[in-house]
């Protein structure tokens, strides 16, 4: 294995190409934002495809890049159970657990355990996940990108590389926020499912044919199913720790969740969803099997986490070599934006924002306004809502419904009878109250 390889300039221009452009996607979103919906959640306006390429460009990071192909290396291809089952974690998310999330109205997963449970469950759920992202899936995308640019650029140090990614995801996440975020990932994604492909294809025709895999890997490395002591992934844990990891990761990890709460409805929120199922299922193609025909082509490596590298410098040629390192650069800063995306959601960093887009309050109002449209506004607007919640619940109150609507007022502001609201049905009661949106009856 060679300590440097040297790009052409084909290839620099390819990577410093993405750089410039994902800086400049995020400083031109960041000119749309007027209130802190639009810079955390985007706005709330975020179509399917979009929010399926996102989650799928954030779940692939660098770490897996380097990580299930070394793993098809050294314990064989059961290591792709993680990824189908994805997509029956993801299913189940989107029918049973998404509704909920979303009629909530929450910016993070903490706030929505605030308003269910506790200020305490918020808290340390916080913590918990900033821990686990930083620890665990940030080091080991750092590490692997480290792995991969040191072998690029020999005479840098560690630490500037680090940096230089930091800031550049830094940068398009500070201005553009949420959105910038996403769409930048459907560019990443592109990035990685394109070099993915290409190392793919050129690995298939090294060995000779999908036959001398056959013959040459042994079977136990070309099952899925493997029996209890086996050192990747035994088929008890299929069971119990794969579907529970999944669950963690899809359905209650914040910088995978956020991406599903900028959804513009339901329907897109779950397309979106499905959509990343899907496009977990053909990973087994383009990013474990590869290790595997490594086998064939390098049978004496030292570290099973040097195959991609392996694959990449030694297969590729120059024009196509700089695509792939771009994708790879690409999911290394798809999994620090998500990061970054995490540690903003929070509500503490959240309130600066939320402030601006608040109504003034009395102290920063202007001569000549002393707010008193303001306030008879939202005394109207309160007393009606009052009025509503309390004819669902006495008797008689269908008459006093009657009374309410002939006054066509709705949030304080008068409305056309066919505009009227609609009568609020005790489901809707039931689920404000468990939302902890209502007080108990």
């Amino acid at each position: 294995m060679m300590e440097g390889v040297a790009l052409g300039a084909v290839d620099l221009g390819l990577i410093a190409a993405y750089f410039v452009g994902s800086i400049a996607l995020g400083i031109w979103f960041g000119r749309r934002h007027e209130t802190a919906e639009d810079f955390f959640l985007a706005g709330r306006g975020m179509l399917w495809p979009v929010i399926g390429i996102s989650l799928f460009a954030s779940n692939i990071s660098s770490s897996t890049l380097v990580g299930l192909a070394g793993d098809a290396y050294a314990t064989g291809i059961s290591v792709y159970n993680y990824e189908w089952m994805a997509a029956v974690v993801l299913v189940v998310f989107a029918i049973f657990f998404l509704p909920f999330l979303l009629r909530a109205r929450v910016y993070t997963m903490p706030e929505f355990l605030a308003r269910r449970f506790s200020g305490s469950a918020r808290t340390y759920f916080a913590l918990l996940t900033l821990f686990l992202n930083i620890v665990v899936d940030t080091a080991g995308g750092l590490y692997a990108g480290a792995l991969m640019l040191g072998m690029i650029f020999p005479g840098i140090d560690l630490w500037v590389v680090v940096a230089v990614l930091a800031v550049a995801a830094g940068i398009y996440t500070a201005f553009g926020g949420l959105a910038a975020v996403m769409y930048t990932d459907v560019i990443q994604a592109a990035l990685l499912i394109l070099g993915s492909v290409l190392i793919s294809l050129f690995a298939y025709q090294a060995i000779g044919g999908w036959d001398a895999v056959v013959a040459a890997v042994p079977a136990e490395k070309l099952s899925l199913i493997r029996p209890p002591g086996d050192p990747g992934v035994p088929w008890p844990g299929l069971l119990s720790g794969v579907f529970l990891l999944g669950f963690y990761f899809w359905c209650t990890n914040q910088f995978m969740v956020q991406r599903v709460l900028s959804a513009r409805s339901l329907d897109h929120g779950r397309w979106g969803v499905l959509f990343a199922g899907l496009l977990k299922l053909p990973v087994l193609f383009i990013m474990v099997l590869p290790g595997s025909f490594a086998l064939l082509l390098y049978p004496g490596l030292e570290r099973p986490d040097l195959v991609y590298p392996t694959l990449l410098f030694d297969l590729l040629p120059v024009g196509v070599l700089g695509l792939v390192i771009a994708g790879f650069i690409a999911a290394l800063m798809s999994q620090i934006d998500a990061q970054l995306r995490l540690d903003a959601g929070d509500d503490g960093f959240r309130a600066p924002l939320e402030a601006r887009s608040r109504p003034p309050s009395p102290d920063a109002r202007g001569p000549g306004d002393d707010g008193s449209g303001h306030a008879a506004r939202r005394a109207v607007g309160a007393a009606d809502r009052a009025l509503r919640v309390a004819v669902q619940i006495s008797p008689g109150g269908a008459r006093l419904q009657r009374t309410a609507d002939r006054r066509h007022v709705h949030h304080g502001r008068p409305v056309a009878a066919r505009q009227r609201p609609r009568r609020a049905c005790g489901a809707h009661l039931r689920h404000a109250r468990r939302a902890r949106l209502l007080p108990p009856q």
